[in-house]
């Protein structure tokens, strides 16, 4: 979404601080409720918290909430499915899991112009980053995960790094431009 790193960072350890004890589906109802098996209404008003404040962790909230709402469909907040973790691993069912990815990047694209950060680079198109979207959610073992998105962050950067030298070369031009016409 050509967020900085940090934000991105902060974003990503507010979602999984929705996981984390004092937050966790095992806290309680009011937890499985607020966070892991939410209403839609529940994701709208998390949603109107976060563009009230801009904050990054609202918006992590938010986003744990959308994501789970993905993994944890068919599944209430009275008992959860506590007997399994299957329903959260994102290859257990790849359909619902790549409507959950794409959903969230579209999230995350709406909430950028809202963060205190705001964009700082070039958005690499879902079309492009799919792809290794794809691979990760399948990919069975942590090493197989982390090479993945290595992959995805060389992309990305390469993706930037490409833009910048775009943007670079049209303003190089642009001066040409306006020399030659005002000679």
């Amino acid at each position: 979404m050509g967020l900085d790193l940090d934000s991105a960072a902060a974003i990503g350890a507010a979602n999984q601080e929705m996981d984390n004890e004092n937050n966790s589906a095992w806290g309680g109802y009011e937890n499985r409720t607020k966070y892991h098996f939410t209403t839609p209404e529940q994701r709208h008003s998390l949603w109107r918290d976060f563009v009230t404040s801009g904050s990054l962790s609202d918006f992590g909230s938010f986003m744990h909430a959308h994501q789970d709402s993905h993994s944890h469909e068919g599944y209430g907040p009275d008992v959860g499915h506590w007997w399994t973790e299957e329903p959260d691993l994102t290859q257990t069912d790849p359909a619902k899991a790549d409507r959950m990815a794409e959903t969230s990047y579209n999230w995350l694209d709406a909430a950028a112009d809202r963060l205190p950060s705001r964009r700082t680079s070039v958005v690499v198109p879902w079309n492009q980053v799919s792809p290794f979207v794809q691979r990760f959610k399948r990919a069975q073992t942590d090493d197989e995960k982390r090479k993945i998105l290595k992959g995805m962050r060389n992309f990305i950067e390469k993706a930037r790094r490409d833009e910048q030298k775009r943007r670079q070369e049209e303003q190089k031009n642009k001066k040409k431009k306006k020399q030659t016409t005002s000679q």
